[in-house]
């Protein structure tokens, strides 16, 4: 029996079928529809009280997690899939009700580094916002803990690592 929406999973870029989902409906976006690695909500590690939701446009897998506990966090471990550099990027949905404030702790290579991100504001690119880039070696894992230290509920959905694509090298000047 023909299905619509296989066909669109598997007919479409991964970029088409994701501005196809946000623009039209309440419904996940599969993880293969991703580039790079993705990490989703339900493989992190949650400290805490959380409530798994549905209700807003574009989350990745079957849902997000939302929490207004003060001692909650959540913890993700996202591993480079090959030798490079990769941007990490937080995947949310920017809503009023979200908390303005939202402690991003990325641990690399023994060095945790802090982020504010209000997920108030809408994500860098419709869908995610950019945490930072780092040079990795296959295997190699960054550990990113998210908390909130003010009020407002904080959610989750997940963390994403892309490569990036080096620029080309600078013409050499001749002497």
């Amino acid at each position: 029996m023909f299905s619509p929406f296989i066909f669109l999973t598997t007919a479409l870029s991964p970029s088409v079928w994701l501005s196809i989902t946000l623009a039209c409906c309440v419904v996940g976006v599969p993880l293969r529809a991703l580039p790079g690695t993705v990490v989703d909500d339900p493989s992190a590690l949650k400290l805490g009280t959380w409530s798994s939701q549905r209700q807003k446009n574009g989350y990745v897998g079957s849902g997000y997690r939302v929490s207004d506990d003060p001692k909650a966090s959540i913890d993700y471990v996202i591993q480079a899939p090959a030798d490079g550099e990769f941007q990490l990027r937080m995947i949310y949905s920017a809503d009023a009700k979200w908390a303005d404030s939202v402690c991003v702790g990325v641990d690399y290579r023994g060095v945790v580094r802090t982020r504010m991100v209000s997920q108030q504001k809408p994500a860098t690119d419709g869908y995610y916002k950019a945490i930072g880039r780092y040079k990795m070696q296959r295997g190699e894992s960054l550990k990113v803990r998210m908390h909130r230290p003010r009020g407002g509920k904080m959610y989750a959905d997940a963390m994403q690592l892309i490569g990036v694509t080096p620029p080309p090298p600078s013409p050499q000047s001749k002497s």
